[in-house]
C-alpha cells in the first residue's frame, strides 16, 4: 500500500472514529469529560490558528499530533498564560532526532489559585453559601514522551504515552494517557490524523471518576509561497470528542512573510475560526495572533476572547531546528 492511499485509510479512520457512538456505558454529552489541561490550548500559535494544528510541524505540534516532531531536526516551545483570580496555565516541550527516530517530552499545567471555601447556607436553602474562612487550592498536571520516525515516502508516524494528575482539596486523582498520529507531506500540502487522550478516567480515593476528553482529528496544512518572501499558510482541522459526541471545525489563516531557504526573518498575522461551544449553528468567536521569526527563534502572540472574563492574551516561544 503507498503512502498516500495509507494516509487515506488513516484519514478515514479518524473520521469513522470521531462520529462513532460511544458504549452506553459512558457518560456522554457537552461537559461529560474531566482534564480540563487536556482541552486548553498548548501554545500561542495554535490558539490563534483555534486549535487547527494536526498537519504542524513543530514542537509544540506534538500536543496535538506526535507525528509533527519527525519533520524536525530538534526543537523546544514553552508557553504561559496568566488569566484571572490567580488562575495560570503553561505547556512545555522538547524534541530531538537521534538517527531514523525523534525523541521528546511535553508538560502542561493549570493552576488555580487559591479558592475560597463555601459552605450551604440553610437561612437560603442551601441556594447560598457561607465563607468558612478557608481556602484550598485545585489543579492539574500532565507529563508525557513521545516518539516519531519518518518513512522513505514522507510518511510520519509518532505516539505518545503520558500520565494526568489532578488535585482538588487535597483529593488526587491519576490516569495514563496514550496519542497516536500520522502525517503526510506532499509538496505544499501536509495531512494529518490523530487519536488523543485514550486512557480511560481519572480516578482516586474518594474522587468520582471523570472520563478523559478522547477526540479523534483529521486535518491539512497547505503553505503557499509567493515572491518575495510572502506567503500563507491554510490550516483546517476537523475534531471530534468522542464521549461528548461534539464535532468541530477549526479553520486558521497565517499570513505575511514567511521564513525559508536563505530568508531567516518572518513577520505573520494570524487568524482562527472555530465552531466549538457556540451552539447548534453559531461560528465560535475569531482568534486573533502574530508570530515573529528570527535565526530559528519564534515569538508568538494570541488574543483570545473569553466572553464574560474579556480578552486574555498569550505568549509562546519556539526554537525550532528543520535541518534534514
Amino acid at each position: 500500500m503507498n503512502a498516500t492511499r495509507w494516509l487515506s485509510c488513516a484519514v478515514a479512520a479518524a473520521l469513522l472514529l470521531a462520529s462513532a457512538t460511544p458504549a452506553p456505558a459512558q457518560t456522554s454529552g457537552a461537559g461529560a469529560t474531566g482534564a480540563q489541561i487536556l482541552q486548553l490550548p498548548a501554545s500561542a500559535r495554535a490558539a490563534a490558528l483555534a486549535g487547527a494544528y494536526t498537519g504542524a510541524t513543530a514542537a509544540d505540534a506534538v500536543f496535538y499530533n506526535p507525528a509533527g516532531a519527525a519533520a524536525i531536526h530538534a526543537g523546544a516551545s514553552f508557553s504561559y498564560q496568566s488569566l484571572f483570580e490567580g488562575i495560570a496555565i503553561g505547556a512545555g516541550s522538547a524534541v530531538f532526532r537521534l538517527g531514523r527516530y525523534s525523541i521528546g517530552a511535553s508538560a502542561g499545567f493549570l493552576h488555580s489559585g487559591e479558592i475560597a471555601e463555601l459552605v450551604p447556607d440553610p437561612e437560603f436553602g442551601g441556594q447560598r453559601g457561607i465563607a468558612t474562612g478557608n481556602s484550598f487550592t485545585a489543579g492539574e498536571s500532565v507529563l508525557r514522551l513521545h516518539l516519531a520516525t519518518t518513512t522513505a515516502n514522507n510518511l510520519r508516524f509518532g505516539g505518545a504515552v503520558g500520565l494526568i494528575s489532578s488535585d482538588i482539596a487535597g483529593l488526587s486523582s491519576f490516569a495514563p494517557t496514550i496519542d497516536l498520529g500520522a502525517q503526510l507531506e506532499s509538496g505544499q500540502v501536509t495531512f494529518g490524523a490523530a487519536l488523543r487522550h485514550m486512557g480511560g478516567s481519572l480516578a482516586g480515593s474518594g474522587v468520582e471518576p471523570a472520563p478523559l476528553p478522547t477526540e479523534a482529528r483529521a486535518g491539512l496544512n497547505y503553505m503557499l509561497h509567493a515572491p518575495a518572501g510572502l506567503g500563507a499558510n491554510i490550516a483546517a482541522d476537523l475534531v471530534t470528542n468522542i464521549r461528548e459526541r461534539r464535532t468541530s471545525l477549526l479553520a486558521g489563516l497565517e499570513i505575511g512573510l514567511i521564513p525559508g531557504p536563505g530568508r531567516e526573518t518572518g513577520l505573520v498575522a494570524r487568524l482562527g475560526l472555530s465552531s466549538a461551544g457556540t451552539g447548534e449553528t453559531g461560528i465560535g468567536p475569531l482568534h486573533f495572533g502574530a508570530g515573529l521569526d528570527r535565526d530559528r527563534i519564534a515569538v508568538d502572540y494570541a488574543l483570545q476572547n473569553l466572553g464574560f472574563f474579556g480578552f486574555v492574551h498569550r505568549i509562546s516561544i519556539r526554537w525550532t531546528d528543520r535541518r534534514s
